[in-house]
């Protein structure tokens, strides 16, 4: 780019106001991805089921299946063994 098509971008109100929308893209995103990393240094003090799971893939340990879901457990779901739920019509 020569130096007089610079100034000619430098002083069109279209192109400044453009420049003007890309900057304060780049800080948004800058503004983003700095939140995501610090939501790893919030979470390691306020959350315990993270603080297991990060020192479970640390520590290269499998976890259960029902240790990884909060809550999980709680709830039996039914086998083919079991009879069906007195709450499901059957069809006669």
């Amino acid at each position: 780019m020569s130096a007089s098509v610079g100034v000619q971008v430098l002083a069109d109100a279209t192109w400044t106001r453009y420049l003007g929308y890309r900057r304060v893209e780049y800080i948004v995103y800058g503004l983003s991805l700095s939140h995501f990393a610090c939501n790893f240094f919030i979470f390691i003090p306020t959350a315990r089921h993270f603080r297991r799971a990060l020192r479970d893939l640390v520590l290269c340990r499998r976890q259960d299946r029902d240790e990884r879901r909060p809550g999980a457990g709680l709830t039996t779901l039914p086998t083919a063994s079991r009879s069906p739920s007195p709450l499901v019509r059957r069809a006669h």
